[in-house]
């Protein structure tokens, strides 16, 4: 909860917690999903003027695979956001690429499956639980 009472995530919290047991081989389609590489829209300051674009950092994950959970979260949270947030016009803004329906399609489905996995692993029922810790 923040300081204005509006319920929040706790992203960090089930990272941490889950690091270990949802690592990649327990979660294997979030190597997929990094390798789709979902962009995240920003404000870029162009000529003074202050434009939407795309960045396309990556996702990398370090040798060890200690930090695979966040960077597929991180994915997870774009494509998320993409969804309800984000621009549709991607060949019209800088960064854009032509639209391709194919390409949101398969960065929804393999987000489902990564969550999907998650779910399995964690012996989630349909019925979640909500706890406060």
């Amino acid at each position: 909860m923040d300081s204005y009472g509006n319920a929040g995530s706790s992203w960090k919290k089930f990272i941490k917690k889950n690091k270990e047991r949802l690592n990649e081989k327990a979660v294997p389609s979030g190597a997929d999903l990094l390798n789709l590489s979902p962009g995240k829209q920003v404000i870029s300051v162009v000529d003074g003027k202050k434009i939407i674009s795309w960045s396309h950092g990556g996702y990398t994950v370090n040798e060890d695979g200690s930090d695979y959970l966040e960077q597929v979260i991180f994915a997870i949270k774009a494509v998320r956001n993409n969804l309800f947030h984000g621009g549709k016009e991607l060949g019209n803004i800088p960064g854009g690429v032509e639209y391709d329906e194919q390409r949101d399609v398969d960065l929804l489905l393999t987000s489902t499956l990564v969550i999907t996995q998650i779910v399995k692993e964690l012996g989630w029922s349909r019925e979640f639980s909500f706890q406060q810790e």
